[in-house]
């Protein structure tokens, strides 16, 4: 049996770059691309495409292909400011990434490095530990606490009223408590990003998935915010750092091939990290 890869369909697009970064011996890249093939270089003018060949023109979002998506974008962060493209983007050729992209949206890719020039993204995720926070919130609301005392003892359908209206207040008082914990996280936070987006929460006991867009020149003082508030929180809130990641939720180039007029978007997507 052959061992030879599908036969491409396409180009399949990573991110885009100036290009002074990535001639000569910066064309070689030690991640190998989504299904297992080599990366590449594709440039026009000052603007540069990291590509690989595809023998699809749709993919399912698998945890292995997505991991070899953005490693290479972040191989190719290690060397240059880059605007990651979104997965699955597939070219019908070299030919058309160089036409219809970088030469056609050239000005708005510029804007768009500028904007990330010298800068990352870290990610922040702060999480309660549930027995601390429902200890807070049981000392912190009488009412809670007087309808408790009166279901000791009881079984869940002789106090089915009560148990619901328990079950009310707590909810209501961790959403107050979730607004008080972002605004204070966030606040202590955004004033060392150049820009701040929060991202869906994935669990009940997540405060904060926010992703920030930060100077390089701040990030270790940015790291070090994030370690005075997990000291400070220690026991109550667990934070999670990652970075530094390529711009994925302030930048997002998604291409629609369809019409010559159809242009680059900048769309920033829901990330990661993480």
């Amino acid at each position: 049996m052959s061992g030879a890869q599908p036969q491409s369909v396409g180009s399949y697009l990573y991110c885009v770059a100036y290009s002074q970064s990535f001639t000569g011996s910066g064309s070689q890249f030690q991640a190998t691309g989504v299904e297992g093939r080599p990366v590449r270089v594709i440039t026009q003018g000052d603007l540069a495409a990291i590509v690989s060949d595809s023998p699809s023109d749709q993919y399912d979002v698998t945890l292995d292909n997505v991991r070899a998506h953005e490693a290479v974008v972040e191989e190719a962060m290690q060397r240059a400011d880059v605007l990651p493209v979104s997965y699955g983007t597939v070219a019908g050729s070299d030919q058309e990434v160089q036409e219809r992209l970088l030469q056609a949206e050239s000005e708005t890719l510029r804007s768009q490095l500028e904007h990330v020039r010298n800068r990352v993204e870290m990610g922040v995720r702060a999480l309660w530990e549930q027995d601390a926070l429902f200890a807070q919130i049981i000392a912190q609301n009488s009412d809670i606490q007087a309808l408790r005392e009166q279901i000791v003892g009881t079984t869940p359908e002789q106090t089915y009223d009560l148990r619901i209206q328990i079950g009310e207040l707590t909810d209501a008082a961790i959403q107050h408590q979730r607004e008080v914990d972002s605004a204070a996280i966030l606040g202590e936070l955004s004033p060392l990003a150049i820009e701040t987006r929060t991202n869906r929460l994935i669990t009940d006991m997540m405060i904060v998935n926010a992703a920030f867009l930060v100077d390089k020149s701040q990030m270790q003082a940015f790291t070090e915010r994030v370690n005075a508030l997990r000291q400070a929180s220690a026991g109550r809130v667990t934070f999670q750092l990652a970075g530094p990641l390529p711009p994925y939720n302030f930048i997002s180039i998604v291409v629609h091939w369809a019409t010559p007029n159809e242009a680059a978007s900048e769309e920033p997507s829901d990330a990661v990290t993480q």
